[in-house]
């Protein structure tokens, strides 16, 4: 599917907080402040370590996900063409990965973009 553009801004992230988590068999939601959203659908990692487990079960590990609630994200970033992370101040990682060349893997809602990987 698409990659992530080099030039795709994540700043809008930085010192947004958690408002919802939506799990569901297919997809995980991500609501923050000010309407930005990331929706979820192929592999993603939560953490405090550098190497967290990929997975696409995000139901099973919804207790992981739900600490994310009232957590700001201190920073947004594209680690490459195929990944992002985002950064919470209670230490955990959210990396979100491009999984899939036939199918979306995930989208970025941003104030005036939305971006579909």
């Amino acid at each position: 599917m698409n990659r992530i553009a080099p030039d795709t801004d994540l700043s809008s992230f930085t010192g947004k907080l958690v408002e919802q988590v939506c799990l569901g068999r297919h997809q995980l939601q991500i609501h923050f402040e000010d309407r930005l959203s990331i929706f979820i659908e192929g592999e993603c990692s939560i953490g405090k370590t550098t190497n967290p487990l990929r997975s696409e079960d995000y139901i099973s590990r919804g207790t992981e996900f739900a600490r994310l609630l009232e957590q700001r994200v201190e920073g947004a970033e594209i680690v490459d063409d195929r990944t992002i992370k985002l950064q919470f101040s209670n230490g955990d990682a959210l990396f979100v990965f491009d999984s899939n060349d036939q199918y979306e893997s995930f989208q970025i809602q941003l104030p005036n973009q939305l971006v579909v990987v």
